[in-house]
C-alpha cells in the first residue's frame, strides 16, 4: 500500500491524517469524526473482509486515556456494543451498570460500521488508532470549545451525579 503525507486531495481519498491511493482505500476503514467541545463522536466503517476490529481513544492534551475496545465483530463482542441508539439509552433494571467511558453501537444495516460517541473530561486533541486484522490507523482531531454545549454538559454532569433521595411517602388516612 503506498501512503504519501501532506498532498493535495486531488485523486485520492483523503482518511484520517493520511491521503491513500484511490485503489487501496477500500482497504483501510472509512472514519468521520465531530464534535461540540468536549463533546466526541467517531462514526468508523470497517473494509469489507475484516475479520478483527477495535479501536484506542485517548486525549492526548489532557493525557485522559479511554482505553481500548477489541473483537467488535465477535459474538459476544470484547467491550458492550449497542445495536441502536435507543438500547444505549435505556435503563431498566435488567442491565448492569456500565463502566465503559464510550458508547459504542453497531449499525444495524452494516455490521462493519460503528459510532463511537464519548465526552472528554478536557478540550485537547483527541488520538483514535482504529486497528483491524494486525494492521491500524490514526485519526487525530482537536477538539474546540463551545459555551453553549460546555454549559449543556455541566448541566447534565451535576444531574447524573445528584444524589438521589428516596421519597417520602404520605401517611395513610
Amino acid at each position: 500500500m503506498r501512503l504519501r503525507g501532506r498532498t493535495p486531495c486531488f485523486g485520492l481519498m483523503c482518511v484520517g491524517m493520511l491521503f491513500v491511493s484511490a485503489p487501496y482505500a477500500s482497504m483501510v476503514p472509512e472514519i468521520k469524526v465531530e464534535s461540540k467541545d468536549r463533546l466526541y463522536q467517531a462514526v468508523i466503517r470497517f473494509p469489507e473482509g475484516t475479520m478483527r476490529a477495535g479501536f484506542f481513544l485517548k486525549n492526548r492534551t489532557a493525557s485522559q486515556d479511554l482505553g481500548g475496545y477489541f473483537d467488535l465483530l465477535s459474538s459476544p463482542p470484547g467491550a458492550i456494543v449497542y445495536k441502536s441508539e435507543e438500547e444505549a439509552v435505556q435503563f431498566d433494571d435488567s442491565r448492569e451498570e456500565s463502566e465503559q467511558p464510550v458508547v459504542i453501537i453497531q449499525d444495524r444495516g452494516d455490521r462493519l460500521k460503528f459510532t463511537v460517541t464519548t465526552v472528554f473530561d478536557d478540550l485537547g486533541e483527541v488520538e483514535l488508532k482504529v486497528t483491524y486484522d494486525g494492521e491500524s490507523l490514526l485519526n487525530l482531531h482537536a477538539l474546540a470549545g463551545d459555551k453553549d454545549t460546555s454549559e449543556l454538559i455541566e448541566t447534565l454532569d451535576d444531574l447524573i451525579s445528584t444524589d438521589p433521595r428516596p421519597v417520602e411517602q404520605a401517611p395513610d388516612r
